[in-house]
């Protein structure tokens, strides 16, 4: 026998040996390995996500093919529904309809060129000269955050009037609305 030979036959029989202990447990690695890799794959996912790596990329390809007007009649929409809500006698509608403007004021920064994880950060790059009322939509923002952080404050419906007016003003800025 050579030495490859000697060699051979005894990863063999390593195998045999091994394959002894591993066979039966097979199925439980099986779910095991299962389990673990559901586990990373998830976390995998839920970074991208946080990370908002894949909305970019998403943001991106839109801007690319010229899916803005598919942003433009869906804020529109959205819009509308603001300004019913505003009408309406109920306390959380009023907060909906600051929460929506805010939504419209981020989609229409982004396509505008603004780029940034969320509405503040592109807020931040807004120049005075390009929105007359940036610093009262920086102030809107704050009343934004704060109805959706703070489940007990508490907006009256004047307050959510002059909020709204401020973003309508700034849209019609913006050529979004007449």
């Amino acid at each position: 026998m050579t030495f490859l030979d000697t060699i051979l036959q005894a990863l063999l029989d390593l195998r045999g040996f091994l394959a002894g202990y591993f066979v039966p447990a097979l199925p439980t690695i099986k779910f095991v390995s299962f389990i673990i890799s559901a586990f990373f794959l998830y976390a995998i996912i839920y970074l991208l996500v946080k990370m908002k790596w894949l909305s970019s990329r998403i943001d991106e390809w839109t801007d690319t093919f010229g899916v803005a007007s598919l942003f433009h009649r869906r804020s529109l929409r959205i819009w509308r529904d603001v300004l019913k809500k505003l009408h309406s006698s109920d306390s959380k509608d009023w907060g909906k309809a600051v929460i929506d403007c805010d939504k419209i004021l981020g989609e229409l920064l982004l396509l505008g060129g603004y780029r940034g994880a969320n509405v503040h950060e592109r807020l931040m790059f807004v120049e005075p000269g390009t929105l007359s009322n940036v610093d009262a939509l920086r102030q809107a923002h704050m009343f934004r955050e704060r109805i959706q952080g703070d489940s007990g404050f508490a907006l009256t419906k004047e307050e959510a009037v002059a909020i709204v007016r401020t973003y309508a003003f700034a849209f019609r800025e913006l050529g979004f609305i007449d």
